[in-house]
């Protein structure tokens, strides 16, 4: 038995994906947001927040975040350290689901208030960046961390890795009715906002083909087969989005649910890359020949491997990712509200999926300034403990929020931090 052991370049794949509309501070609090939110603050995440008693008629904000849904702070300490066998592991078994992924997102917004309508602005930005398991185990053990019998082959498959980023400004104006009796302190609200989006970035890639590693005849090889990478590219585009929202409140229990990002883009002016070799071809081969006694060293011209064909499109449509969430919040005491939230986002670029997030948690406010946020959480069945705090004063507020206190705190796979100012008048 023999031990395949290379030293690879190891292949990063970058995975982009345009979000929907979120206000910075549920972006601050990594989705510990109570759906108690009031007035043009709350209206990015239900059109009937706009209408209230409370919540200001002016409201500015600029929220950012960053997560890795992989590893933790303990992991990324020993990056640049000599990894011993067993750090090796850790950093494998680290690993989130079958990808380790790390995503920025920032959110500028703006809103005013005038009776029932509200004007408001902002944009949206998200990038996210991912690399295949498969590739961890690579670059920590060689070849999948495993040793290969003589005429063993590994295959990796390239497709399906496909990356998306999108960039884009959006304005509209939003409406909400109270059909709540005249004195009732029972209220049921309605909300409806329309938005225009003016697209200021598009970038796609989708990959394709096959590698394959083999080791035969103390010849280690590897093959590339049908190898295509296709680039997408627009800096102009227009398109709509429609957000329906309603609220339930009795006594101290407030139900609410929402559909985010009804609506499509046109992006124009689209140039079309598209880099490929068909067919089968060794991109290196190296090793010992025992029959002729020689070394065996042969690679591929990278810098011509690949052909190149460009073309460009006229307009091209992109379909908005779209979010139904329903949300309760219950008012316990004056310093103590319980809330919870499903959240299904579907995503129709580069591929179709769908994402669904569980949040149960409780906001504390020991200090009317100082309200502190816990909840428990599960994306796609990953569970996560997140933390948030806040601190208002006057108009000002800031919010900060992590996402995986036990990543952060050195157990556990995957954290995220969100940090978000705003004024409200």
């Amino acid at each position: 038995m023999k031990k395949l052991n290379l030293a690879l370049l190891i292949v990063l794949v970058l995975s982009f994906s345009g979000q929907a509309a979120f206000s910075g501070q549920e972006l601050a609090l990594g989705d510990v947001y109570p759906n108690t939110a009031e007035g043009i603050s709350g209206v990015l995440y239900n059109p009937a927040n706009l209408i209230t008693d409370e919540g200001g008629s002016f409201y500015l904000s600029v929220g950012a975040k960053a997560d890795l849904d992989s590893f933790n702070l303990g992991l990324l300490q020993i990056l640049n350290a000599e990894w011993d066998e067993q750090q090796r592991q850790d950093i494998v078994h680290g690993v989130s689901g079958s990808a380790v992924s790390i995503s920025g997102h920032a959110v500028p917004t703006f809103g005013v208030r005038i009776g029932k309508f509200g004007l408001i602005g902002g944009g949206q930005a998200q990038v996210t960046g991912s690399m295949p398991k498969q590739f961890v185990e690579l670059a920590m053990f060689g070849i999948d961390g495993k040793t290969l019998m003589d005429g063993e082959s590994l295959h990796y498959s390239l497709n399906n890795l496909d990356a998306l980023g999108v960039g884009y400004g959006e304005g509209g104006v939003s409406f909400a009715y109270d059909f709540s009796p005249a004195g009732s302190i029972d209220r049921v609200q309605l909300g409806v906002t329309g938005k225009y989006l003016y697209g200021a970035a598009y970038e796609q890639v989708r990959s394709d083909g096959d590698v394959r590693l083999a080791y035969e005849n103390n010849i280690s090889s590897i093959t590339a087969t049908d190898i295509a990478v296709q680039r997408l590219s627009s800096r102009s585009g227009t398109g709509y989005a429609v957000d329906f929202g309603s609220k339930m409140t009795m006594g101290n229990l407030t139900v609410d649910a929402s559909m985010l990002n009804i609506g499509k883009m046109t992006w124009n002016n689209v140039e079309e890359s598209r880099y490929y070799r068909d067919g089968s071809h060794k991109l290196l081969e190296f090793g010992f020949d025992l029959d002729n006694f020689a070394l065996v060293f042969e690679s591929e011209d990278f810098d011509k491997f690949l052909q190149e064909e460009t073309n460009s499109i006229s307009a091209m449509e992109w379909q908005l990712p779209r979010i139904i969430r329903v949300g309760l919040a219950y008012e316990h005491t004056q310093k103590i509200t319980l809330f919870g939230e499903i959240k299904r986002t579907e995503y129709f670029a580069p591929t179709e999926s769908v994402s669904f997030l569980l949040v149960g948690g409780a906001e504390l406010r020991p200090f009317s300034a100082v309200p502190i946020r816990v909840a428990l959480r599960s994306l796609d069945g990953a569970l996560s403990m997140d933390g948030g705090l806040g601190m208002h004063v006057g108009a000002m507020r800031i919010d900060a929020g992590i996402r995986g206190l036990g990543g952060l705190l050195g157990y556990g796979n995957g954290f995220g931090v969100g940090v978000n100012l705003s004024f409200i008048f």
